[in-house]
């Protein structure tokens, strides 16, 4: 029996050698993260350790938000990105798989044993011991371990795309919030300035200088209630904000209280011609480009599926009462008469000419957004460069001559707060425009995927 053991061990031994077991370099899935948002850390969970059930509670931002701390809270918490991060895991796992042999099989086979006439039952048993190996040809392995390569890969592009998407969202969630915290604060130093109205008519009115019912009165008033409708209707906006901002870590309700930021804008926008040609290496566009790949590596697989791979068999037969021991070795391959895998490779590659026009259509919408964007932001530029140089400048002239008008005793102090409160719906409009202007710039870099240069050093987040 120990002969039979060396014997059935030197066996296996030679069908493994013969099978291979080369492994093959492991390229990251994950791709060099683009240049927006790249001091940033973002969620990646790591390959040795299983997901857990329990997560981490996550303290929220409390007090005063800056961008940096919204951004940081997004990028390692938004559920969204986190999802696509296991995703891109799970890929590099099927990838471990893709480059293991097939199991050996060991048969065990007892013949002739029970039976009648001549034989003698038990004596006259043969024993056999055998080994299967499936061997693949027509490099089935390494072509498995490419596809899986590729789809990592393309698995880790779509990482990116949510990175950056969650950034951008981040990014205009905060401008919102700053946007509408100011737009509350204006809206009421423009409903202060119309209580001062209507106080003035009504002391007019007891002083019997105009009557009860005075058109101005009338007017005023409407003004004021309105304003009042136009301030609760900004603070649902900023609640709804706040909501949305808090969404984007995965929090369910905000618990910090103020967002501090600037809305200055100091950013240099290129031409339409350089950033449609930056646009063409775009993240979406290079996400698809992987998948191309991806689709590529299918077909050369399917191709792969045409070779029949082969079985060898390998193992001792043994027949205990003489001790005779005899060697096994047989070869298996199956004949393609009529399967060859030509139905899956031709699907394979009709796939692979979606995935072109896919990225043929890919690169013309992300010319048109890109096009849009830069109109808009173009557009919102010019509304703010008309408010600063033409309109405000005039009204902040109205409300100094008003004052002064009204020192002299040429016009009363009605004049005054009317003057004051076009000013401050002035900058209300400004302020709207200006928030436009940072959105659209947030979109036209989320498009290209990297930041656009500014004027001054200015970090950006």
């Amino acid at each position: 029996m120990r002969l039979i053991r060396l014997q059935y061990w030197i066996l296996l031994a030679i069908i493994l050698s013969v099978a291979g077991c080369a492994r093959f370099p492991a390229p990251t899935a994950w791709p060099a993260t683009s240049g927006l948002g790249s001091s940033l850390n973002a969620y990646r969970p790591s390959a040795a350790n299983p997901p857990s059930r329990k997560t981490r509670r996550f303290k929220e931002p409390t007090g005063t938000l800056t961008l940096r701390q919204a951004l940081a809270a997004a990028l390692v918490h938004n559920p969204e990105l986190r999802a696509t991060a296991w995703a891109v895991r799970a890929r590099e796992a099927e990838r471990l798989q893709a480059q293991v042999l097939p199991n050996p099989e060991l048969e065990v086979s007892v013949e002739d044993f029970g039976v009648s006439g001549n034989l003698r039952g038990a004596r006259e048993m043969e024993l056999t011991f055998a080994v299967r190996q499936v061997i693949w040809l027509g490099g089935h392995r390494a072509r498995r371990t490419r596809l899986a390569a590729r789809r990592s890969r393309e698995a880790g592009w779509r990482y990116e795309l949510r990175r950056l998407v969650v950034l951008t969202r981040t990014v205009q969630s905060f401008i919102a919030v700053v946007t509408a915290q100011r737009l509350v604060t204006l809206v009421r130093r423009e409903e202060a300035l119309g209580r001062k109205v209507v106080q003035l008519f009504r002391e007019r009115s007891k002083a019997g200088r105009i009557a009860r019912r005075d058109l101005g009165l009338i007017r005023a008033e409407i003004r004021l209630s309105r304003t009042g409708l136009k301030r609760l209707q900004l603070q649902r906006q900023l609640t709804e904000a706040r909501q949305n901002l808090a969404a984007q870590w995965g929090g369910h309700k905000p618990r910090f209280h103020h967002a501090a930021g600037r809305l200055g804008d100091r950013t240099v926008v290129p031409d339409l011609d350089r950033l449609l040609t930056r646009s063409r290496l775009s993240p979406r566009v290079r996400a698809w480009q992987a998948r191309v790949a991806s689709r590529r590596g299918a077909v050369d697989l399917a191709k792969a599926g045409a070779i029949p791979s082969l079985t060898i068999t390998g193992g001792t037969r043994v027949l205990p009462d003489s001790g005779s021991v005899g060697f096994l070795v047989g070869l298996s391959i199956p004949l393609p008469f009529f399967d060859r895998n030509q139905g899956a490779t031709r699907a394979a590659r009709f796939r692979v000419a979606e995935a072109r026009e896919r990225l043929r259509g890919a690169r013309v919408q992300i010319a048109t957004l890109v096009t849009k964007a830069y109109e808009n932001v173009s557009a919102s530029k010019g509304t703010l460069r008309r408010i600063d140089t033409l309109i405000l400048p005039k009204a902040q002239t109205a409300v100094t001559v008003a004052l002064d008008a009204y020192r002299e005793g040429k016009e009363g102090y009605l004049a005054v707060l009317d003057a004051q409160r076009t000013l401050v719906q002035l900058r209300v409009q400004r302020l709207s425009a200006q928030a436009g202007l940072l959105m659209g710039l947030a979109e036209l870099e989320l498009l290209l995927g990297e930041p656009l240069r500014v004027k001054s050093k200015e970090k950006r987040p």
